[in-house]
């Protein structure tokens, strides 16, 4: 007796399992579709085995001459209860109202062993709007990736087809025009440089004339030419006609002459002319002066040294000077100051460096620590009862710029790694994170929310998002070998997107 209720009861319970399988639902999203719109159509499934299931889709979503024809597509489920796998965006280019087939699950279920099929339910699709003309209508495009197959193939009209050629004509001839307009523009850019430094020359040239006929530079130039001095160059800057500034150079064996200036209008102004013998001779009135060699005697007597002593080239007959000095504890000090060319002594003051504070006696240390030790406790005992207000948390913004190319860059290490359709899943989500923080999003982003958010802002990275969400998306959900090409592509749009 008890042999035939445990066969019986056994035999309830196969029952019972053997009734489970898999469930799945067709949905479009959004689900009020206007002309123009991308309708993301998707398949939610109910997983009630537990386990990853194996599963193969014949389906077609077609309306308005556009749209997938999926003939056959594995995919594996994970064991999660409900998951929806999305495919490629589809854009609605015609008004109407559309009927769409239920999609075929095929897959084995892992309670009997039987291979079982399932269907989904049918979608009534409505688009509303009217006809837009400017909207380039793409077609049909059937895809097959089984058992390692993966083919893919779009069909055009022939309407489509023509506008295609024309469009490629289109963009042939704007590339032709483009490379003559660069043309023309190198020309006239090439033509306007000429043209500016021909200009130049001439200004050159002739606030050269105007320089070399003042009576005043020639007195200067003659004076330099008898002391033996002769023209090694000339620099001649000019800002405008007959403005600008300049300066000659002129040398005897090792001492060097200059005459320079500034013309104003036609008018030479500020026109000095210097010699090194000039400096040397007002480098003897400077050490020869009653207040130089005052300041020299104080730091004599502070047990300082002079070093060297230099003066600046006269300038508007001024020259600055900086005398050197140090000691035997290797501290320096300064001479400095301002000398006209008649000798007088503008400015001029000692500057000494800054002594070290004295070190503290060692013998101090234990007395200091054990005050610091006694302060420290009588502040804690004070404070032990007051409540200790906790520092305002500081909201870090988040670098998502470079956060996102991190996770670029571990994408290409997953792929490298054998962990490929991982690798286009973390491309996309790079993509969505940059987004939705350069977008100022408070939440997380699907792939379609992000294209929409780009199209209403007319987004000028519209187009690379698109191309790049829809490989991932197509490579998301196909059980196939990605291939290289395709992968590199991906990584290339998602950089051209982040950076």
């Amino acid at each position: 007796m008890r042999r035939i209720l445990f066969i019986l009861l056994f035999t309830a319970l196969l029952g019972i399992a053997a009734g489970e399988q898999l469930e799945v639902r067709k949905a479009a999203n959004p689900e009020e579709i206007s002309v123009g719109d991308e309708v993301i159509m998707s398949l939610e499934f109910t997983n009630p085995f537990n386990q990853e299931i194996d599963i193969r889709i014949v389906d077609q979503n077609v309306f308005a001459d556009n749209g997938l024809d999926i003939e056959c597509l594995d995919r594996s489920l994970p064991f999660d209860p409900l998951i929806a796998l999305e495919y490629e965006p589809i854009v609605a280019y015609s008004p109407g109202n559309y009927s769409l087939g239920p999609a075929k699950i095929t897959y084995t279920n892992p309670l009997t062993g039987q291979e079982e099929e399932i269907t989904s339910n049918d979608l009534e699709i409505e688009v509303k709007g009217k006809p837009d003309q400017n909207l380039q209508q793409s077609g049909i495009t059937t895809v097959y990736q089984c058992d390692g197959v993966n083919r893919r193939s779009t069909t055009y009209s022939q309407q489509q087809q023509q506008q295609q050629q024309q469009q490629q004509q289109q963009d042939l001839q704007q590339r032709v025009n483009e490379m003559q307009q660069q043309n023309q523009d190198m020309n006239s850019l090439k033509q306007q440089m000429e043209q500016q430094m021909q200009q130049k020359q001439e200004m050159q040239q002739q606030m050269e004339d105007m320089i070399e006929g003042n009576e005043e530079f020639q007195q200067m130039q003659k004076e330099l030419e008898e002391q033996g001095y002769e023209l090694q160059d000339k620099e001649i800057n000019p800002e405008s006609n007959g403005t600008g500034e300049f300066n000659y150079d002129y040398q005897k064996g090792d001492e060097t002459a200059d005459i320079s200036g500034r013309m104003e209008d036609g008018e030479i102004k500020e026109l000095e002319k210097h010699t090194s013998e000039e400096l040397k001779e007002l480098k003897e009135k400077l050490e020869q002066s009653p207040e130089f060699q005052r300041m020299q005697e104080i730091l004599r007597e502070e047990g300082y040294q002079m070093q060297q002593g230099n003066l600046s080239p006269i300038q508007n007959n001024f020259s600055e000077f900086n005398y050197q000095y140090s000691n035997s504890e290797n501290r320096n000090a300064n001479i400095t100051g301002e000398i006209k060319t008649d000798g007088n002594i503008t400015e001029i003051k000692i500057a000494r460096e800054r002594l070290e504070d004295d070190k503290l006696d060692p013998a101090w240390l234990p007395v200091l620590l054990a005050l610091l030790i006694i302060l420290y406790f009588l502040v804690k005992k004070i404070r032990r009862d007051e409540p200790v207000p906790e520092p305002p948390k500081e909201k870090k913004p988040v670098d998502f710029r470079n956060l996102a190319l991190r996770m670029i860059n571990e994408a290409k290490g997953m792929y490298s790694r054998g962990e490929r359709r991982e690798a286009y899943t973390k491309v996309s989500e790079a993509v969505r994170l940059y987004f939705r923080y350069s977008l100022n999003q408070n939440e997380e982003l699907t792939d379609y929310e992000v294209v929409q958010l780009l199209k209403k802002e007319k987004h000028k990275k519209l187009g690379t998002t698109k191309e790049c969400l829809n490989l991932c998306n197509l490579v998301k959900f196909a059980k196939y070998k990605p291939r290289d090409g395709d992968f590199e592509r991906i990584v290339k749009l998602a950089y051209d997107i982040v950076k």
